[in-house]
């Protein structure tokens, strides 16, 4: 197949480019088409996205990407499947979708309420970074935690305001404790 033909983007319109992927042969090759046009769907709308569809089309985009990589895997080893849902895999981080800071503030709550012992909660850091990942997939820094742990704690002796969504933390914590 042509390169432009199978790097089309179809104007980001994700039916066409779906009904195009599918055309395409093998699995690996969907796969980087799919990665290709969320590259360039991300290059193009950087500045004049709404926030909302822009997430919608990229979130269909990762999801396809994800199911076809899954699928690859099945091909190559069958019995992943079987594996996938009986072992945990060292490697396999949590994505944590939230800010560096809420993350940090969940684990001094945690921690305050008595849902981490006190050894843990001096390895915080390392616990965040060893079983959590950001948003975009990369792992969290020992010394960024670091320093933004500082920073709510100054911001709490200063009486400013709490990370965004902090009472939705609060409130999971609270509703856990009821269950006891």
């Amino acid at each position: 197949m042509v390169k432009n033909t199978l790097y089309r983007t179809y104007n980001f319109d994700f039916e066409k480019i779906m009904s195009h992927c599918n055309s395409i042969q093998p699995i690996n090759e969907q796969i980087d088409y799919l990665r290709y046009v969320l590259k360039e769907y991300k290059n193009r709308h950087e500045l004049d996205k709404p926030f909302e569809s822009y997430l919608q089309i990229e979130k269909k985009l990762k999801n396809e990407i994800k199911y076809r990589s899954d699928e690859l895997r099945n091909e190559v080893n069958p019995s992943f499947i079987q594996r996938k849902h009986t072992e945990q895999r060292a490697d396999k981080k949590i994505r944590w979708n939230g800010t560096e800071t809420q993350i940090v503030y969940l684990f001094d709550v945690l921690y305050h309420e008595d849902f981490l012992e006190g050894s843990q909660f001096d390895e915080r850091y390392s616990l965040i970074s060893k079983h959590f990942e950001n948003k975009e997939g990369k792992p969290f820094k020992n010394k960024q935690l670091a320093q933004t742990s500082q920073n709510l704690f100054l911001n709490k002796k200063e009486g400013k305001a709490k990370p965004k969504r902090s009472q939705d933390l609060e409130k999971i914590i609270e509703d856990t404790k009821k269950q006891d």
